[in-house]
């Protein structure tokens, strides 16, 4: 809208008086026409209208009652008629009214209109303005009403307060003294006459430095003088002490506080003055004991001091000899231990071998309280440091429970573990000491729980993922059991060191009370948090909560594992599954393990479902050998239909169902592993079950292609180079020695053993061998330097002794660098029975020996069962059995060298490592590797590979990462032949 340009309404029953307003106005301003006083207040209730013109006739009503209606609704508009003059008196008292502000009559005269409309704007511009001058004076006198008022109010409170201000300033306990800007004093109250002893007339337009001494020099003059020229007086409650001085010329220590005072005589400055005379004294006191004691603490400390150093001393002392006599002890025990092992092999009465295991479960025992001081030694001098390395919870807790096994199987307890498997596959932390938690809390739990009466003891190990960040995750660890629990008072100090359940505890369960103590302490140094509950007679759960970091990407996170676990999800996708498990906890553990991952899920009641059901799974999961029965009479029904596995758990080491048609894949669910579920889930059955009915004294855990043989009684050396058959086998492990030489006097051979390749060349030209057995790395000479030798002594002669090569990389290219070497033939290691037997036969074979079987013919009950799973042990119990037959006192005793071999060569190996030397890191990789294949350490070994590659290819990155990996598998391997 253009500036000055109205809204006017023209009401008009005749439509060219209409048209004409409009023509005449509309380039200035806004027409609006109605015909009618009802058509002209509509448009009014719509439009706001500046001003308005009405035809004194109008249909409906007269123009002036028209416009008397528009002053009652709209009083602020300007209004006009039209009118022919006829009816005067009515226009006239319409006017005086305030109807109508102007009269136009026909015809209309344009300038006349235009004059009155421009007119009627301005007044009603002035009129909106003088409104507004109007309102604006209305509220600028309430304004003023309102400050009149608080200044009214503020006089009356100033004169309060100036009434409490004298009453305070005459009780206050302090001198109060107010001085101007210039430092004159105007005003003082009573306690200053008291403090001072003057008069206030003789105070009063004083300077306040009459109160201050006077000298020349004076400190306190100059300070106060500079703190008022400094304004330093306007900082609100600024004190200081000086020295005051009364009217009789004493001085005493003063403190005195400043504060402005505003007023409207402006700023005064209000100075608080405080006798400190008896406060100065006690501080003197103070300071005078203070120096005393400082000089008998100073006294003190260095008495401490000197008994802290005598102390640590004597801490350094206990610790050295503490190790020094675990070492010692450690020595001569496991000596006792090896000979023990030894007399179990001796043709010993039932009563003796009881004696002997009685005496070698104390040794053991005893080794085991050993441990466990030596560890709480370390926690207590800050000795044990925690790594950060690759962890999988998995294995551990599949591992610690594998250790766990031997003693629930033994105790007849039920153990049963649960990993959830949203938990990582890898995180970091450190792995040995989360799994020596885990292993102390579950053999509390087994040493502490018992089969009785119609109670069954069981044990749990779980795992949970408590809460996931992106960086971090926590995971919380479950031990339960169903023992003899604890009372209040016990669980109390159940993690002090040296303390068990009750006073008796030792003597009824033995131990030292370390193992809690050690677990809290191990769980505090990984950041995280142990608890227990327990009741009496019912059982205790403890709950390990400990955080792991997520696996960087620059972190190795074993590719090989993780590209196994991939292949085991993307087949797991794939598959259908019938769950035919009666225990209730085993059903609802698996459940967990398969229904997020697998295709389709079905639980079957019973195996008359399985039989109705036409839905062909891939794989039946069963927990009872009598329903196998059914599933092979569907199989027999719909031939074309079943091609699914079976998977069996069982809590025996065999199965009593005839599945001889069928393969089949046996787990064990005492405890249930879950990788060892998932890889017999996923892989193909490779193992059959036996017949039903199996000969007592059965062995149950053979491997497949297990050998069994009647043992011969082997010649002595001088017999066997006698009859022509004496063997000399260069190997320089020990434990390798002990076992090839045990297989080679099983089959019936005599042999020597050299410990390299010198040495071996050495007996070659004292005695006469008929077949040379020989390691390809040793020190000194190795193998192949060895066959050159014996090849280049033969050149001048006719003969030839056949050279058999003993080698862990027959698949790499060794066997035919070997026969390229001058060798005859090889065996891979670790040395297998019926290896060695065929290579015997082929190249020195016995007068009348017997081909070895595998139907245990020799042996009644020697039957073999095959088992598919993978078994989580870290020590593969059918190793052994398949390189020195099924006698478990050769075992351990086999066993028991080994790990002490074994830890002289991982703490070479530490050495090494430290001094940076890889060739020595890589043959003492080699030398362990050999060993652990050997006695069934097949994870240790795979990690001796590892090792071995990386030190070929200097891969010092590799080696570190692996350095952990071998500590932990060492740590579990001992774990597991300590607890055999």
């Amino acid at each position: 809208m253009k500036k000055n340009r109205a809204n006017i309404l023209y009401v008009d029953s005749c439509e060219d008086n209409l048209l004409r307003f409009s023509q005449l106005l509309n380039k200035e301003h806004t027409i609006h026409l109605a015909h009618s006083a009802a058509d002209g207040l509509k448009q009014l209730a719509k439009i706001d209208m500046q001003v308005i013109i009405s035809d004194h006739c109008l249909p409906d009503i007269t123009g002036i009652e028209f416009l008397e209606c528009v002053r009652a609704k709209y009083p602020n508009a300007f209004r006009m008629i039209v009118n022919s003059l006829k009816d005067v008196d009515s226009l006239i008292q319409s006017i005086n009214k305030g109807h109508v502000y102007h009269i136009f009559t026909h015809p209309l005269d344009a300038k006349e209109l235009k004059q009155k409309i421009k007119h009627a704007l301005e007044l009603l511009e002035l009129s909106n303005k003088n409104k507004q001058l109007l309102e604006d004076l209305k509220n600028t006198n309430k304004q003023l009403q309102c400050k009149t008022q608080e200044l009214e109010n503020q006089i009356e409170s100033n004169i309060k307060i100036q009434q409490k201000f004298s009453g305070l300033l005459e009780t206050a306990p302090d001198a109060i003294v107010i001085v101007d800007e210039t430092r004159k004093i105007i005003l003082v109250n009573q306690k200053t006459e008291e403090i001072f002893g003057y008069p206030r007339k003789q105070l009063v337009d004083q300077q306040i430095i009459k109160l201050i001494p006077q000298r020349e020099t004076s400190e306190n003059k100059n300070q106060l003088e500079n703190f008022f020229a400094n304004q330093q007086w306007k900082i609100h409650n600024t004190s200081m002490e000086l020295l005051g001085l009364r009217k009789d010329g004493q001085e005493f220590p003063i403190e005195i506080s400043i504060s402005p005072l505003i007023t409207i005589d402006g700023v005064l400055i209000s100075i608080a003055i405080r006798d400190i005379t008896a406060r100065k004294d006690f501080e003197n006191q103070i300071r005078t004991l203070n120096e005393e004691l400082e000089k008998r603490v100073q006294k003190r400390t260095e008495e401490l001091m000197m008994a802290k150093d005598a102390a640590e001393q004597a801490n350094r002392t206990k610790s050295i000899f503490l190790a020094n006599m675990s070492h010692e002890i450690r020595t001569p025990m496991n000596g006792v231990i090896g000979l023990i092992d030894v007399f179990q092999h001796s043709q010993l009465t039932e009563d003796q071998q009881n004696l002997l295991s009685t005496m070698r479960h104390s040794g053991i025992n005893l080794l085991k309280i050993i441990d466990d001081i030596l560890d709480f030694s370390k926690i207590e001098a800050g000795k044990m440091n925690i790594e950060k390395t690759p962890t999988s919870v998995k294995d551990i807790v599949e591992g610690v429970a594998a250790v766990l096994a031997c003693s629930a199987i033994k105790n007849k307890l039920l153990l049963r573990i649960f990993i959830d498997p949203m938990i990582p596959e890898s995180l970091i932390s450190d792995p040995v000491k989360l799994r020596q938690i885990i292993l102390n809390l579950g053999s509390n739990a087994i040493k502490f729980t018992q089969n009785i009466n119609d109670k069954n003891g069981r044990i749990s190990l779980q795992a949970h993922l408590q809460e996931q960040q992106e960086d971090q995750v926590k995971i919380r660890f479950v031990i339960q059991d169903n023992g003899i629990g604890m009372c209040k008072d016990t669980v109390a100090g159940l993690f002090e060191p040296f303390t068990q359940a009750e006073n008796s505890t030792t003597r009824r369960f033995g131990g030292t009370g370390l193992g809690l103590s050690i677990s809290s302490r191990l769980t505090d140094l990984l950041d995280g948090t142990i608890s227990v509950e327990s009741k009496e007679q019912e059982g205790s759960t403890f709950t390990v909560l400990i955080p792991f970091s997520r696996l960087c990407s620059s972190q190795n996170s074993g590719t090989e594992t993780k590209i196994e676990q991939n292949t085991i999800n993307r087949k797991l996708e794939t598959l259908d599954i019938a769950l035919l498990v009666h225990d209730e906890e085993n059903r609802h553990i698996l459940r967990q393990y398969l229904q997020h991952q697998v295709s389709r899920l079905d639980i079957i009641p019973n195996a008359d479902k399985i039989t109705d059901s036409k839905h062909a799974y891939h794989v039946i999961i069963l927990d009872n050998s009598n329903d196998v029965d059914l599933v092979l009479a569907r199989n027999k029904q719909q031939p074309g239909e079943l091609h699914c596995r079976i998977v069996l758990l069982t809590n025996k080491n065999g199965n009593e169902a005839d599945l001889t048609d069928i393969k089949c894949n046996i787990i064990q669910s005492n405890p249930l592993y879950p990788s060892a579920l998932l890889k017999a889930v996923t892989t193909n059955t490779s193992a059959t079950i036996p017949e039903k009915e199996k000969p007592t004294g059965t062995a149950q855990n053979a491997a497949p292609n297990s050998v069994r043989c009647s043992q011969k009684t082997a010649p002595t050396t001088k017999e066997a180079e006698t009859s022509g058959h004496l063997i000399l086998l260069a190997e320089d492990n020990a434990i390798n020695q002990d076992i090839i030489l045990r297989q080679l006097n099983l089959l019936g051979y005599a042999a020597d053993v050299a410990d390299d390749g010198k040495q071996a060349l050495k007996y070659m030209q004292e005695k006469q061998y008929a077949l040379l057995l020989t390691d390809c790395h040793m020190p000194n000479m190795d193998g192949f330097q060895l066959t050159d030798a014996v090849r280049a002594s033969e050149a001048d002669s006719n003969s030839h002794i056949p050279i058999l090569a003993i080698t862990a990389n027959a698949m790499n290219g060794y066997a035919e660098r070997c026969t390229d070497a001058g060798m005859d033939d090889y065996i891979a290691k670790p040395v297998r029975l019926q290896e060695l037997t065929k290579v015997l036969n082929k190249w020195l074979p016995l007068p009348n020996a017997s081909p070895l079987t595998n139907t245990g013919n020799e042996h009644p009950g020697n039957t073999v069962i095959e088992v598919a799973a993978d078994n989580p042990n870290p020590i593969d119990p059918m190793a052994l059995t398949n390189l020195v037959g099924d006698n478990q006192q050769t075992h351990h005793m086999l066993l028991k060298k080994f790990l002490t071999s074994a830890a002289s060569t991982i703490d070479d190996f530490h050495t090494a490592y430290d001094e940076h030397s890889i060739d020595t890191v890589k043959r003492l990789a080699h030398q362990l590797k050999s060993a652990a294949r050997a006695v069934g350490a097949n994870k240790l070994a795979d990690i001796c590979v590892s090792l071995e590659q990386a030190g070929e290819n200097n891969g010092w990155e590799q080696i570190n990462t692996l350095k952990p990996q071998l500590d932990n598998a060492m740590v579990l391997v001992k774990m597991h032949i300590e607890h055999l």
